[in-house]
């Protein structure tokens, strides 16, 4: 895998592992490496061009990698498939990032509130106002006992990923 295009990969496990504001979208998982995971994250659509603008030329066996790869202890391996590019597996920028990680992702246009991958550290969170518009949205439809447990929950997330991760 090119530089660019890992980097991109590791602002993916990143976003998964610190950014705390995702507690909304977070589901429970049956999989080998975590109890959780991320479920149709609004990912703005300019950080969903630039990974797959980074990647595109890069080669891969499948398309969904979570489902598809035979995950060992020595990495993963592809199971009766050739190495593709990237180009050749997904058809555009938006099924890349909507299909790589098993629905994670969804691909939403930057006028929309969105997530990103990352953001200048000096200034405040921009995903936590998402967070908040989903939370609140969810509270448009009457469902207030919900809205109020999703906003504990993702302030309770936030909270403990910075007394976690405070090294």
């Amino acid at each position: 895998m090119s530089q660019k295009c890992a980097k991109f990969f590791e602002r993916d496990a990143c976003f998964l592992n610190c950014e705390p504001h995702i507690g909304f979208w977070l589901v429970n998982a049956r999989r080998s490496f975590g109890v959780e995971r991320m479920y149709k994250v609004p990912l703005c659509a300019t950080a969903c061009n630039e990974w797959w603008n980074a990647c595109k030329n890069d080669f891969t066996c499948h398309r969904n990698w979570p489902k598809q790869f035979n995950a060992i202890d020595q990495g993963n391996h592809c199971r009766n498939s050739t190495c593709k590019r990237f180009s050749e597996i997904w058809t555009s920028a938006k099924d890349f990032c909507e299909t790589v990680w098993n629905e994670s992702w969804e691909y939403t246009d930057d006028q929309q509130p969105c997530m990103k991958l990352s953001f200048n550290p000096q200034l405040p969170n921009p995903n936590k106002g998402v967070a908040e518009y989903y939370i609140k949205k969810l509270d448009s439809m009457n469902d207030n006992f919900f809205q109020r447990f999703l906003y504990l929950f993702v302030e309770i997330t936030s909270k403990a990923k910075r007394i976690l991760f405070k090294s």
